[in-house]
């Protein structure tokens, strides 16, 4: 190999290593806005807490008003005292959006109606009459289901899903899991939220 080979070999080594260097650099870059932006993220996620904790202390004081009813009748077919009461009044205003209507079984949001099933409507019901309040799975399940069973927890933890979908369009308005407590339709002020 003559010295001209070797000074082209060369050559065009130190080309491949420019331009590893500059692949280099932009994986370097790349790597600091990715750094940059999770410290972001960590810095608004531990910001967090302070800007929910009024709203987890205003839920907190109501939990002592909670008492699960015992059930009067084991039969499916009649609906519970409480249910038939709240199901009777016109209409439930939940955050700013959404208004509940139990007669037509009708979920307005905006300009957009979603129809209900009745097991949607019951266990909306309950949560639109005790926005901010923790409602126990028990009373729950004794309340829309009749009967607390696993069969019937199960097909509640697919409707509390089904809620959560169509309350998912308005981002003040959250159904809640207090695990070993119940639920909660946490619905927050947009006030308190600037």
């Amino acid at each position: 190999m003559t010295v001209k080979e070797i000074n082209a070999k060369i050559k065009k080594i130190k080309e491949q290593i420019d331009v590893l260097n500059i692949e280099i650099e932009k994986v370097n870059q790349e790597a600091l806005k990715a750094s940059t932006d999770l410290q972001d993220a960590f810095i608004q996620l531990c910001e967090l807490p302070a800007k929910i904790q009024p709203v987890i202390q205003s839920v907190g004081k109501n939990i002592n008003k909670l008492k699960a009813p015992d059930i009067h009748k084991k039969n499916k077919f009649l609906l519970p005292n409480t249910l038939k009461t709240l199901l009777s009044v016109e209409s439930y205003r939940i955050g700013l959006h959404f208004t509940l209507f139990p007669q037509s079984r009708l979920l307005s949001f905006k300009n957009e109606i979603i129809k209900l099933t009745s097991k949607e409507l019951h266990l909306l019901v309950m949560f639109a009459a005790n926005q901010n309040v923790i409602l126990e799975r028990d009373y729950l399940l004794k309340e829309v289901w009749v009967e607390v069973t696993y069969y019937s927890s199960r097909s509640m933890d697919v409707y509390i899903c089904k809620m959560r979908k169509y309350l998912s369009k308005d981002d003040n308005v959250h159904l809640v899991n207090y695990h070993g407590k119940g639920y909660t339709l946490l619905v927050i002020d947009e006030a308190s939220n600037k």
